[in-house]
């Protein structure tokens, strides 16, 4: 089972289903989802993506992020392999309200922290569209560095971000 993590203003939990709506309105937000995967989803593919996470073993997986004051629904963070490939990925999502206060670097932070920490992980991966500056400020806060281009889900030349355990940079 995936542990829970706290942060100073973040609760980190395994994914539920009780947030399988929650992650579907999120899938099919344009606003969301404008540099994750292809864009908005359908509510059919939406709700595939929500089940196929929740059905996902062991230690890495998708994490729901909460408002540790509120319990408010802000986002998810995953720490996953990065398609198909060996490389694992950390990456992340948030509802439009939870933008701009620092929510992805907090939890981005914390799972890079768990996957050094607690999972023996040597390098820890992330790749974010080339347009998408306020994710490059995310990972680099995070200590992640650019490392040139990747193609990655069927997008060619997207930045990859890299994170070594012998090298984490504070932001």
């Amino acid at each position: 089972m995936k542990p829970t993590f706290e942060t100073e203003r973040l609760v980190l939990r395994p994914q539920a289903e009780s947030d399988t709506v929650e992650l579907m309105a999120m899938g099919m937000d344009p606003e969301v989802m404008q540099y994750i995967g292809y864009g908005a989803m359908t509510l059919q593919d939406s709700h595939e993506l929500a089940l196929e996470t929740l059905a996902m073993d062991g230690p890495l997986g998708r994490w729901i992020i909460t408002d540790r004051e509120t319990g408010l629904f802000l986002g998810w963070v995953v720490l996953i392999y990065l398609d198909g490939s060996e490389d694992i990925e950390v990456g992340y999502g948030l509802k439009v309200i939870a933008w701009n206060r620092g929510f992805a670097t907090e939890a981005t932070r914390r799972l890079l922290d768990y996957g050094f920490e607690e999972l023996g992980l040597k390098e820890i991966v992330a790749v974010s569209r080339p347009e998408n500056i306020a994710s490059h400020k995310v990972l680099e806060k995070a200590g992640m560095r650019r490392r040139g281009l990747r193609d990655a889900f069927g997008l060619r030349g997207l930045y990859y971000f890299v994170a070594r355990a012998d090298a984490l940079v504070d932001g």
